[in-house]
């Protein structure tokens, strides 16, 4: 049976979701500042590296200067590009880390979960989401955005340092990342 919505629920529910909105924009917003401060320290400048992205400047502009949504994607094809690895293969790359950092994600929330004892249906009362959306996400059948990894994370009481250590402009934490799987 359906969980009724009651107006209290609603309000929870409205506050988690601001909430994982309000991290995610300041995980951008931190992001791509380290990436403004790395190209001002080496002297490259936007055109330029838009160039080395093979992406539009005026759109790379607006995500450096938070005036543009970026996804997870977005966000690795910047990180690999600002670490020298910008290359042919860079946008399939980027799809690829994306992945492999959802995958990072999940298996320490599941980690948590089981830490924890609460269900992945416990989790799904907790985040106000269906039980099949969310074990389509916990099984890397749907992508989630930054906020849906955010709302994860805070549902389920997990350390939010983990979702954001993988975006650190550090070449370390790449490799880190390929090390733990």
């Amino acid at each position: 049976m359906a969980k009724k919505f009651d107006e209290e629920s609603i309000k929870v529910k409205a506050s988690l979701y601001e909430r994982a909105a309000e991290m995610s924009l300041e995980l951008r917003k931190e992001f791509f500042q380290e990436i403004a401060e790395e190209l001002k320290a080496n002297n490259i400048s936007l055109m330029k590296f838009s160039k080395m992205m093979n992406m539009d400047y005026i759109n790379m502009k607006k995500y450096i200067h938070g005036k543009a949504k970026s996804t997870l994607e977005t966000m690795c094809v910047f990180d690999i590009a600002i670490h020298g690895n910008a290359k042919e293969t860079l946008y399939d790359d980027a799809k690829k880390k994306a992945t492999k950092i959802r995958k990072c994600f999940f298996k320490k929330l599941l980690e948590q979960l089981k830490k924890d004892n609460i269900s992945q249906k416990m989790l799904s009362e907790t985040i106000y989401m269906d039980s099949y959306n969310t074990n389509k996400y916990i099984l890397g059948k749907l992508n989630p955005n930054i906020e849906t990894l955010y709302v994860f994370a805070l549902g389920s009481k997990m350390e939010v340092s983990v979702l954001e250590q993988y975006f650190k402009q550090k070449k370390s934490n790449s490799q880190s990342l390929d090390a733990s799987n």
